[in-house]
């Protein structure tokens, strides 16, 4: 019984940090974005000069990727 209680808890512990994670990527996502559209910068330009495809440069604006 305990086991289970545990289970519980941990599984929904788990699932609340993940969440927190994919928020903190996707609020700094839309951060990047809004600074990139107040500076009239493509999405294209800013991958490139970072060295990144523009593929990869927009899942970081969604915070569909990790930044490291």
């Amino acid at each position: 019984m305990l086991l289970t209680i545990f289970m519980v808890f941990f599984h929904y512990f788990y699932a609340m940090e993940k969440d927190a994670v994919l928020y903190f990527y996707q609020k700094i996502g839309r951060n990047i974005k809004n600074i990139r559209r107040e500076k009239d910068l493509k999405a294209f330009d800013v991958a490139a000069q970072l060295g990144i495809g523009e593929s990869t440069y927009t899942k970081i604006e969604r915070g569909e990727t990790k930044l490291v």
